[in-house]
This record gives structure tokens, C-alpha cells and sequence, in this order.
């Protein structure tokens, strides 16, 4: 048995390993080739997505400290409020819309 392997092992390795291992080469060249624009691709559109999401925060946070900035405003002047769904001026002398 360990005749017949060492005398196929030569016509192996030229018939078989040798353009096997080229044609793996150049398919995992061409694979990483590809892959590799995808994976650019992706991260682009990573950073892309990364900086709306920023933005967004950016701007909530801007509207949240408005409105915080609101309600520390009319807490802080409880004669300014608007009382029952009308201007100051109605609720101050007794008119209705009406009128």
C-alpha cells in the first residue's frame, strides 16, 4: 500500500493538488475582493446612519432644554399662565369669548 502512495503522491500533487490550490487562490482573491468594496460600502453607510442619529440628538436635546427652559419660565411667573383655555384678559374680568 505505501508503494502505490508513493508512486500516485507525484501525479497527485501535479494532476490535482497543485491546480487545486491555484483555483482556491484566486477564488479567495476574488471573494476578498468583493467583499472587501461591501464591507466599505457598509461602513459608509454605518457613518452615515451615525451621524443622523447624531443630528437627532443634537436636536432633541436642543428642544428638550427649550421646554425645560419653558416650564421653569411659567413656574417661576404663575400670574403669567393662561387660565381656562382663554387669554388673561378674560380670565381677569370675568368676559367670556363670547362677548
Amino acid at each position: 500500500m505505501r508503494l502505490v502512495k508513493r508512486a500516485l503522491r507525484p501525479c497527485y500533487r501535479v494532476l490535482v493538488e497543485r491546480p487545486l490550490w491555484w483555483f482556491l487562490s484566486r477564488v479567495k482573491a476574488y471573494f476578498l475582493a468583493e467583499v472587501g468594496v461591501q464591507i466599505e460600502q457598509t461602513g459608509q453607510r454605518l457613518a452615515a446612519i451615525e451621524e443622523r442619529l447624531w443630528a437627532m440628538e443634537t436636536s432633541n436635546a436642543a428642544q428638550w432644554d427649550a421646554l425645560e427652559q419653558l416650564l421653569l419660565a411659567m413656574f417661576r411667573q404663575p400670574e403669567a399662565r393662561v387660565d381656562n383655555g382663554g387669554c388673561r384678559y378674560y380670565a381677569e374680568s370675568g368676559k367670556t369669548r363670547a362677548e
